[in-house]
């Protein structure tokens, strides 16, 4: 053994050698060994940046419940066949929480579509749309990621969650992003934003607001930034969505499918934000249940 490993250091020590007694390799190796360096150092930053961005990245759990905006330019990204049907899910929604004086035809077609979007998204959800410029997104996220992981103990039975990152880096490659953004690609002529400014303007939420405070008056700017310049948008704005039959009863005085609509949750952690959160989804506490 002690034959074999002497075998192979042999031609390294032969070398070192050869270094050592020869001057003038060893001033080109330090040169060499110098330029070496100065070449890995952007590749030694970038790896160091990604590991930092991935470790504090406030977009993970947006990240990992979006919906894509991939395809926004040829049309075909999945946020737009999202926001694309909210407006005949509103329609039809109403159709089914306010029967009276429909047809039969009528109201097995808001079945059918409701039961369609159900199929592809879920009966209940949230929805978020982000950007990675805004400050208290990381801490929703927080809030959200810990009602998730202790749902069953807050009392949420069937979470889901769905996000739009407005400002999303596509994966695709599009020229196009250069005039207009992939998020104004998707927003296309504002019908279902329109339709979200309806639920909050005119749903449970607004309705349970403090109407002796400024309340009210913020709350109505930050919704009428939807149907305004889009860049402007606020975020994150947050949608509770329940096409559940409970919902159809519960909900009959609005009749929209997203039954809260609203832009900031209370609570000093994501544990208190989570618990808000849950009583959103359940209808409880004085800004999510029945007004007093």
């Amino acid at each position: 053994m002690k034959k074999f490993l002497k075998a192979i250091a042999t031609p390294f020590v032969a070398i070192f050698r050869w270094i050592k007694e020869t001057a003038w390799v060893q001033p080109l190796l330090i040169v060499g060994v110098i330029f070496g360096l100065i070449f890995s150092i952007p590749y030694i930053v970038q790896g160091f940046r990604g590991l930092s961005s991935s470790s504090t990245d406030s977009l993970v759990y947006y990240k990992n419940h979006k919906i894509s905006m991939n395809g926004a330019y040829k049309g075909t990204s999945d946020a737009q066949k999202f926001l694309n049907r909210i407006d005949e899910l509103q329609t039809s929604w109403y159709t089914l929480s306010q029967p009276e004086g429909k047809s039969e035809d009528e109201i097995a077609s808001a079945r059918s579509y409701v039961d369609s979007f159900k199929k592809d998204y879920a009966e209940k959800f949230f929805f978020v749309l982000t950007k990675s410029t805004c400050d208290s997104c990381e801490e929703l996220a927080n809030g959200f990621e810990y009602l998730e992981n202790n749902a069953s103990s807050l009392n949420v039975e069937g979470y889901k969650f769905y996000s739009i990152i407005a400002d999303e880096e596509l994966s695709d490659s599009a020229d196009e992003y250069k005039v207009d953004s992939a998020f104004k690609m998707c927003y296309g002529d504002g019908a279902a934003f329109e339709t979200i400014f309806n639920c909050g303007y005119y749903g449970r939420y607004k309705s349970n607001l403090d109407y002796s405070s400024s309340e009210v008056s913020g709350y109505e700017t930050k919704l009428y930034s939807l149907i305004g310049n889009i860049e402007d948008i606020e975020v994150p704005l947050i949608m509770l969505v329940d096409l559940s039959e409970n919902s159809l009863s519960f909900n009959k005085d609005y009749g929209y499918f997203a039954s809260e609509v609203f832009f900031t949750i209370s609570g000093a952690d994501k544990i208190e934000k989570a618990k808000q959160l849950s009583d959103c989804w359940n209808y409880n506490g004085k800004i999510y249940g029945e007004k007093a």
